[in-house]
């Protein structure tokens, strides 16, 4: 946006104004993200807690043998890479909650799918493989095998 100059102002300090201008802009705008990451790291847990921990855990009910409720953060979800595909795949195939329970708005479960899927390929990164064991190629394996150099 262009600066109309002054009758006094000099064309140096014209510049020097937009880009004092130019990085209120680039600040207000990193503010905005850290803080939209901030509150975003918190909303998983909350929809968690408003839509699930009613049947799976709050005052001893656990249905399904999914207690919700000890987890406080998202890094105790993390820890339980099994319940989190779990928790996507019923999600996304909109069997929870069930049709009996107040419905999740379509945008709240694809932030919580979302968040949950990044959770669970952190899960896989941090969490090493088991080894597998060398197996032996039997007469037929062996022979399509040099046939394919």
């Amino acid at each position: 946006m262009p600066i109309a100059l002054s009758l006094t102002g000099s064309m140096h300090d014209v510049r020097i104004l937009e880009m004092v201008r130019m990085n209120m802009r680039i600040f207000t705008c990193i503010a905005l993200v850290l803080l939209g990451t901030l509150t975003r790291a918190a909303e998983p847990l909350a929809l968690v807690r408003a839509h699930c921990v009613k049947c799976h855990g709050q005052d001893g009910k656990v249905k399904g043998k999914v207690n919700l409720l000890p987890f406080k953060t998202m890094a105790d979800l993390q820890a339980r890479p099994v319940l989190l595909e779990d928790m996507i795949a019923v999600l996304a195939d909109r069997e929870m909650p069930p049709e009996d329970e107040p419905a999740m708005q379509a945008a709240d479960r694809g932030q919580l799918i979302e968040a949950l899927r990044g959770l669970l390929s952190s899960a896989a990164k941090e969490q090493a493989f088991l080894a597998t064991p060398m197996r032996r190629m039997n007469r037929f394996q062996y022979n399509n095998a040099v046939v394919d150099l």
